[in-house]
């Protein structure tokens, strides 16, 4: 499972969604769904539905919000934090391992069907929100028990690890993201979630700017390089919070500069295949007289305290409204034929689809080197194969094929998904054992063929 129909949604703290009437409530997510929106990210606290160790779980505040957001057609991603009393003051989260996990299978079997995603915790690698100092060891050990605990209750519900600050590395209870996640490799994270939280916050430079501390330098260079180097390269980066503010002291950036990031960070998504959605921090200010004053953690929304709209709204809506589902490509029936290349050696692939809402695309790579452009598949899986033949002078070394998988959908069932197949593959006219696959999710797959005619 990847995305469902949209890449954009909003990132709104709990307490901003819960303290509205329900009037209020309504006509905000309403305006969420009139931009296009697909997510609602929000915060399940579970100082707030547990708060005594002994006593039962209370979601009607959390319940409230969830049924007014799918009553909208949001989707909604639970964001699994919190620090109860008691568990503060048993040893914190790091001794409480197993509480967590029941705290997380009781949030999966309550909200059942109205939830399918779930992000375990909220920039873990700061202390102020971890609840002391990072500690990527005791976090993984929290997420191993969510996961495990939530796939026990739902096995196609999506498992995000916590949104990672792009803070630095420092000596008062920062640790950088890159750090943290090496670090939660090491202890055994893989394995263990669906996709990486992330967020890519570069305000007051734009995503495009080349700055080492750039979130999105930080999510290129280093959690994606990560990913990779530990055999997590067909898993995305969902980047679970991103925004700018625009007033509220040293730091702000303008309205214009504010569009200006939205804009680069869509069309980055866009053309990134292991980016995932971007929830958007957030949709309207607090303003001066919020809990956080006039400070800029006030100042993110796309929507003024009045409701008037800043110019990203537009920038959002713009690239929300502009569905996948309207822009994808039209559902081929027929297997389709190609040949690429030119050479005395025929590499063969054979490929098929599960096509919902639109046929599969994918790319072919040797060594490294993409043959021709994006491909779009026609056969349905079980009933014939396309075939697409690579032409080259291979020689006798061992060359490196590359399925790429770009566009992953998903709409809740085995019945609406997105698959890529790849049925085999013979160079020469002979079969090369061990390359028939399954892209379940955007990503790549690759198959090293030999002199010999075999596959490792």
């Amino acid at each position: 499972m990847a995305t469902t129909l949209g890449s954009l949604g909003f990132a709104t703290p709990l307490g901003e969604l819960s303290t509205l009437s329900d009037d209020q409530l309504s006509a905000e997510l309403a305006d969420y769904k009139a931009t296009g929106a697909t997510w609602l990210r929000t915060d399940f606290w579970w100082d707030l539905v547990k708060p005594t160790a002994n006593g039962d779980y209370d979601w009607s505040t959390v319940d409230r919000v969830v049924d007014a957001a799918t009553a909208h057609g949001l989707e909604v991603i639970g964001e699994l934090l919190g620090l109860p009393s008691w568990v503060q003051d048993s040893g914190g989260v790091a001794a409480n391992v197993d509480a967590y996990g029941d705290f997380a299978r009781a949030a999966a079997q309550h909200f059942g069907d109205r939830v399918d995603y779930w992000e375990i915790w909220n920039e873990q690698n700061l202390s102020g929100f971890w609840g002391g100092q990072p500690d990527a060891a005791a976090y993984t050990q929290i997420l191993k028990a969510a996961y495990t605990a939530i796939k026990s209750v739902d096995g196609n519900d999506f498992v995000i690890s916590g949104g990672l600050s792009p803070a630095p590395d420092s000596g008062s209870g920062w640790q950088s993201a890159v750090s943290f996640l090496q670090q939660m490799y090491a202890n055994g994270a893989e394995g263990y979630f669906d996709a990486v939280g992330f967020h890519p916050y570069s305000w007051p430079l734009t995503p495009d700017d080349a700055a080492s501390w750039n979130g999105f330098q930080i999510m290129q260079d280093g959690i994606r390089d990560l990913m990779v180097a530990n055999g997590d390269a067909d898993k995305q980066i969902w980047m679970t919070e991103f925004g700018a503010p625009t007033d509220g002291g040293s730091g702000a950036v303008s309205e214009a500069d504010q569009a200006t990031m939205l804009q680069q960070a869509i069309d980055f998504q866009k053309d990134t295949a292991w980016a995932g959605p971007i929830l958007y921090y957030s949709y309207k200010d607090r303003g001066s007289d919020s809990w956080s004053g006039y400070s800029t953690e006030s100042f993110f929304g796309l929507v003024h305290t009045d409701g008037s709209h800043k110019a990203a709204y537009d920038v959002f809506a713009a690239a929300a409204l502009a569905s996948p589902a309207e822009a994808a490509p039209i559902v081929t029936t027929e297997p389709v034929t190609a040949t690429l290349g030119s050479g005395s050696d025929a590499l063969v692939l054979k490929i098929s689809q599960d096509a919902y809402q639109g046929s599969a695309q994918y790319t072919i790579a040797v060594d490294g080197i993409q043959v021709g452009d994006t491909l779009t598949a026609g056969a349905a899986y079980g009933t014939g194969s396309d075939t697409v033949t690579l032409l080259g002078d291979f020689g006798d070394d061992a060359q490196t094929i590359t399925v790429t998988f770009l566009n992953d959908a998903w709409g809740g069932s085995s019945d609406t998904d997105r698959n890529l197949h790849v049925d085999g593959l013979s160079l020469n006219g002979e079969e090369v054992d061990g390359t028939v696959a399954t892209l379940g999710t955007t990503g790549s797959v690759d198959f090293t063929v030999k002199a010999a005619k075999t596959a490792a």
